[in-house]
């Protein structure tokens, strides 16, 4: 169902994400060498984490990954939930909403520390 999921025409999409935090994308408990055999090994057994690029909880590859149309999709550096009092998060929204008034100017100029994506 959520692969045949679209948005109506009349809604604009955008996709804000961060960036640059390592972000755990798979545990491993036990090894080939030493498999855990017994589930309440778990309790005492470090895990291994595997690292990609996100905001720390989820990896920027998902965030993409939302299937839409978007009007922008825009990368900013930062942490999960740190994102929502994020100035230049906050900048966005507004020049999105037409609510700042500044001259219309490209999202590098106004906001050089974002990192362009294709979309």
């Amino acid at each position: 169902m959520l692969d045949i999921a679209q948005l109506p025409d009349s809604v604009d999409f955008y996709n804000i994400y961060g960036i640059a935090y390592d972000t755990p994308h798979n545990v491993c408990y036990g090894s080939d060498a030493s498999p855990i055999s017994d589930l309440s090994e778990i309790c005492h057994t470090m895990p291994e984490y595997s690292y990609v690029d996100g905001d720390g909880t989820v990896s920027a590859e998902s965030a993409e990954a939302d299937g839409f149309k978007a009007k922008a999709r825009v990368a900013v550096k930062g942490e999960h939930r740190s994102l929502l009092r994020n100035e230049t998060v906050f900048k966005m929204i507004k020049q999105w909403l037409g609510i700042t008034q500044q001259p219309p100017q490209s999202l590098g100029s106004v906001f050089p520390e974002l990192i362009p994506m294709s979309i």
